[in-house]
């Protein structure tokens, strides 16, 4: 992978003899699912009990010119009746941080998933898979280079591909190159940089190609220490390549299309907390679909620490995805999405810290007109023991 050349290209730089942490875990999660499938409020939902016990491994080592980290961690899903669902999965992360030069930083990353949860994906894709699992590979590398103290161009790609046992109609390939650049916008704002970007997403599916490319321009402004807002928006130009598009075009058909992309945020931070709203409008490619539809996005992140010992967060979402039928999918796409999760931890110790969540899910999908809700209720104990008297 990506992320395993660029490690072995700086192999002088990791073996520089510093100190390095080594970091074993273990978390074991009780939950209650109302609706483990996702089904629609016209047929009889299914509920049931899941137990996950979740061992972990983390490697990590930083010195003044690297930041690495090598991660691995084992899911093992026990459903209290649905024991065919029973599963082992897996997730395996890794990340590169660079300084090349006094001015230029790169940071790669890569990593592998298996997943067998039927509702993996749903605050992403509002889809439910069933018990096919899904093997997802995904890399990319970044580079910067910090053309004075305030002004940074940046150069990233990243690479994704969905795999899924038992449907590979639902098999997926994207790619996406992006170029950026900030720089202050004047002296007379001194708090105020503008912001220039382009992005190239290219989509793979079975039976689509989707090539999608956008140009956004934008400003940044620290309207306080504590407080910051950014904006961008620009066109995109849309190109959609239907392998087969039955019964009107069998032999397939290409469509061009236009229209605009966008984001704003809003981002509060203190010592104790950090509060994040976003709004964005923008293609999506989604796991186990074939199309890349258009989605309008609300997201929440508030995170706060009442103590050293306690903390809670709170996370909301709700999205719009809309395509027409031979726009950007093969079939038409009309689904709303609602979810919201809150959590509260407690953490006795540095090494051991207990959570308990709940997330709500509702998606509504215009075609065919129906609804579906998810409740789930948490619990899960986390220990974590860091060793850092190691030597690399």
């Amino acid at each position: 992978m990506l992320i395993v050349l660029v490690a072995v290209s700086l192999t002088p730089l990791i073996a520089l003899g510093d100190e390095f942490v080594v970091t074993p875990s273990l978390a074991v999660k009780a939950e209650y699912n109302d609706n483990i499938f996702l089904s629609p409020d016209t047929i009889e939902t299914e509920s049931d009990y899941i137990t996950t016990v979740m061992p972990g491994l983390s490697l990590g080592k930083r010195n003044e010119r690297m930041d690495l980290l090598l991660a691995a961690h084992l899911s093992w899903l026990t459903y209290r009746d649905k024991s065919e669902l029973d599963d082992v999965d897996h997730d395996w992360r890794s990340s590169l941080g660079v300084k090349v030069a006094e001015r230029t930083h790169m940071h790669a990353q890569a990593s592998y998933l298996r997943d067998s949860r039927p509702d993996r994906d749903v605050e992403m894709s509002e889809v439910v898979y069933g018990n096919d699992p899904l093997r997802r590979f995904n890399c990319g590398l970044t580079l910067m280079q910090d053309m004075s103290e305030e002004a940074r161009a940046t150069v990233g790609y990243v690479y994704n591909q969905d795999l899924f046992a038992g449907n590979e109609d639902y098999d997926s390939t994207w790619h996406n190159v992006s170029l950026g650049l900030t720089a202050p916008v004047s002296r007379s704002l001194p708090n105020t940089k503008g912001r220039a970007g382009a992005q190239g997403l290219f989509y793979d599916a079975k039976d689509m190609r989707v090539l999608n490319a956008s140009l956004t321009l934008g400003v940044q402004q620290d309207i306080s220490e504590a407080l910051t807002f950014a904006v961008d928006a620009g066109p995109r130009f849309t190109t959609t390549e239907f392998q087969v598009f039955p019964p009107d075009h069998p032999e397939g058909r290409t469509n061009h299309e236009t229209g605009v992309t966008g984001s704003a945020s809003l981002t509060y931070r203190s010592e104790a907390a950090r509060y994040d709203i976003t709004l964005y409008q923008r293609l999506v490619s989604l796991s186990g679909t074939q199309g890349v539809p258009e989605r309008r996005s609300v997201r929440v992140a508030l995170n706060r620490r009442f103590s050293h010992e306690v903390r809670a967060d709170l996370s909301a979402a709700y999205n719009l995805s809309t395509s027409d039928r031979g726009d950007y999918s093969l079939d038409e796409i009309d689904e709303q999405l609602w979810w919201a999760q809150p959590r509260l931890t407690y953490e006795f110790t540095p090494e051991w810290s207990l959570a308990a969540s709940y997330r709500f899910t509702k998606v509504r999908d215009l075609v065919p007109d129906e609804s579906k809700e998810q409740n789930r209720f948490i619990l899960q104990i986390t220990w974590a023991q860091p060793f850092r008297d190691l030597m690399f």
